[in-house]
């Protein structure tokens, strides 16, 4: 008899277990790089970002893919574009300088 009064408790605890959502302790962050659009619009987005916070994020380094896809529609912008990134690129010890070339090449666009 106390058999059969166990089982259901223990097939009602496997329901319970079973149908628990697992949590997953990881966050996803989006990062400016995954922006769609155009190259522009994602050189923009990333700019807008480094402008913001003055330090670097994940895929920063896309802003240079980004460049050279401008290249194509405007050879001159591009140019200028990778003079100030290479100029940014020097200075990401300090967020200040940082945020005021992100903001040079947002005007540049």
């Amino acid at each position: 008899m106390p058999r059969k009064r166990l089982l259901p408790l223990v097939l009602l605890g496997l329901v319970v277990v079973a149908g628990c959502p697992q949590r997953s302790s990881q966050r996803s962050i989006p990062t400016p790089s995954a922006a769609p659009g155009a190259p522009t619009e994602q050189l923009k987005t990333q700019l807008e970002s480094l402008a913001e916070s003055g330090a670097t994020f994940p895929g920063y380094e896309g802003i240079g893919k980004n460049i050279e896809a401008v290249k194509a529609d405007d050879p001159e912008k591009a140019a200028a574009l990778e003079k100030d990134f290479e100029e940014l690129k020097g200075s990401l010890g300090n967020p200040d300088q940082v945020k005021a070339k992100a903001k040079e090449m947002l005007g540049k666009l």
